[in-house]
C-alpha cells in the first residue's frame, strides 16, 4: 500500500513537470520579462539643433522621451539605439525615457544651453577675477576695467581702446557715451566728458567718505556714505557735475557699508537707497527732499549688491542663500517666490527685471532662469560658464554680463 502510494505521487509530479514545460513553451500564456537598460547617453548638455545619442538593450521598447516635460524630436530609434534632437523651445530640466511600465523610467538632469549670448571681450585665464568690470550705456558703447586700465568700445566689442590707465580703476560709472566717472577711493574721482579723451580730478569733501556715487545724468548725481567721525551716514546731491556737493540727508547711525549698498533710481523723482546688512530701505519721492527710513522685513542673510532689484515704486526683487524673495509694498514685506533650482546647485547672483513681468536670474554655475508672469513660472537655460555680474541695458532689453572668463551680451526680446 506505501508503495503504491509512493509511485502514485512519484507519477502526479512527472505529469505536472510536463504540463509547466507545455505551457513553457506556448508564448501567448507565460512571458520572460526582457531586460531593458540605457548603456550610455552622449551628452548630458546641448545647444537647440545637436543630436543626442542614446545606447542601451531593447530601447525599441521605449514609449516616450521628455526634457523637462516636453516631448522631444525622435529622429532614429532602433533595439539598441535612439536619436533624438533638441529643438528651439526646449528648456533644462529632466530627461526621462520612459518604458510604459515594462522596466523603471530612466531619468537624468539635461542642460540647454542658451544660443543667443554674443561674445564681446575674453578674458585671459591668467586674470584674476575680482578686479574686471563693466558699464555700458547702449549694446554697442560701453566700458570694461581689469583695475588696472579703462578701455572703451563703440562697436559692440569687435574693437577696443584703452582711455585710462593707473590703479583702482575697477569702481566707475559710464552715465552716457561722453560722461564717465571712476571712484577710486573714498575722498576722489575722475570725470571724462568727452568719453575718456580727457579727465578730471573731482574731491569729495574733506569730512566724508564716499562708499558709492550714482548719476542719473551728466550733471545730476548721488553720492553715499559715511562722515569721517564714523558714526554718522549720510547722502550727498549734486546738480553742477560733481564740481559741489550738498548734503540731502544725514543719519546718526553706521549705514551703506559699500559691498551692501547699491542705488536704484526707477524713475526721475523716484529713489531707492537699500542698506541690505542692517535691512533698511532709504526712499525719496522727490528728488530727495525728503526721505523716508523702511525697515525691511526680511529675516535671511544676503552677500552682495546684485542680488536686490527695483521694478518700480511697488515691485522689488530679492536673493539671499535662503531662496528668491517679492515685494509688492515697495520693499518693506517681502514674500518668498518659488523657484526651483534645488536639483542644480546654482546660487543666485543677479536679478534684472525688464517690466513689472519680465524678468531674468543669474546664477553661478550658467543658469539663465527667466519668467514671462512676474515669477509665476520659470524656464531653465544655460551658458558654459558661472555668471559673476550683469548689468541691463534699457530701453533696449539687453544684458551685459561678465563671466568666469568673458564679457558677453544678450537681447531679450
Amino acid at each position: 500500500m506505501k508503495n503504491s502510494t509512493s509511485l502514485l505521487v512519484t507519477i502526479t509530479i512527472i505529469l505536472s513537470i510536463i504540463v509547466v514545460l507545455s505551457a513553457c513553451n506556448d508564448d501567448d500564456e507565460l512571458t520572460t520579462p526582457e531586460k531593458i537598460s540605457v548603456i550610455s547617453i552622449s551628452e548630458d548638455a546641448g545647444y537647440p539643433g545637436d543630436s543626442v545619442f542614446i545606447q542601451g538593450t531593447s530601447l525599441d521598447k521605449m514609449q516616450s522621451i521628455t526634457i523637462d516635460g516636453e516631448a522631444v524630436k525622435v529622429v532614429r530609434s532602433s533595439e539598441n539605439e535612439i536619436v533624438f534632437i533638441i529643438e528651439d523651445h526646449t528648456t533644462s530640466g529632466n530627461l526621462i525615457l520612459d518604458f510604459g511600465g515594462i522596466a523603471t523610467s530612466y531619468e537624468k538632469f539635461f542642460k540647454i544651453y542658451d544660443p543667443a549670448w554674443e561674445n564681446l571681450l575674453t578674458i585671459p585665464n591668467t586674470a584674476p577675477v575680482a578686479p574686471w568690470s563693466h558699464d555700458f550705456v547702449t549694446a554697442e558703447k560701453g566700458f570694461v576695467s581689469d583695475g588696472a586700465s579703462l578701455n572703451k568700445t563703440i562697436d559692440g566689442g569687435n574693437n577696443w581702446e584703452a582711455v585710462l590707465t593707473g590703479n583702482n580703476l575697477s569702481s566707475f560709472q559710464a552715465v552716457d557715451e561722453h560722461t564717465v566717472w571712476v571712484h577710486g577711493d573714498s575722498w576722489n574721482a575722475k570725470r571724462s566728458i568727452d568719453g575718456g579723451v580727457s579727465w578730471t580730478d573731482i574731491k569729495f569733501r574733506d569730512d566724508f567718505l564716499v562708499d558709492e556715487i550714482y548719476f542719473t545724468s551728466a550733471m545730476a548725481g548721488w553720492a553715499i556714505g559715511r562722515y569721517a567721525s564714523l558714526e554718522s551716514s549720510g547722502i550727498l546731491a549734486t546738480d553742477d557735475g560733481g564740481m559741489t556737493w550738498t548734503e540731502a540727508l544725514k543719519v546718526e547711525k553706521k549705514l551703506f557699508h559699500y559691498t551692501y549698498t547699491k542705488i536704484f533710481q526707477p524713475s526721475q523723482n523716484l529713489v531707492f537707497i537699500p542698506d541690505l546688512e542692517n535691512k533698511i530701505l532709504l526712499k525719496t519721492s522727490d528728488s530727495g527732499e525728503n526721505w523716508e527710513e523702511i525697515i525691511m522685513h526680511f529675516n535671511h542673510p544676503v552677500f552682495s549688491d546684485d542680488i536686490i532689484h527695483f521694478v518700480n515704486e511697488n515691485i522689488a526683487w530679492l536673493s539671499s542663500n535662503k531662496g528668491v524673495f517679492k515685494s509688492e509694498d515697495g520693499g518693506e514685506n517681502w514674500t518668498e517666490v518659488i523657484v526651483d533650482l534645488a536639483d542644480v546647485g546654482e546660487e543666485i547672483v543677479g536679478i534684472h527685471f525688464f517690466n513689472d513681468k519680465k524678468g531674468v536670474l543669474l546664477g553661478s554655475k550658467g543658469a539663465i532662469v527667466i519668467t514671462e508672469d512676474g515669477g509665476v513660472n520659470w524656464d531653465l537655460l544655460y551658458i558654459e560658464a558661472g555668471f559673476i555680474k550683469a548689468d541691463l541695458i534699457s530701453p533696449g532689453n539687453v544684458l551685459i554680463a561678465r563671466t568666469d572668463h568673458a564679457i558677453i551680451r544678450r537681447q531679450f526680446n
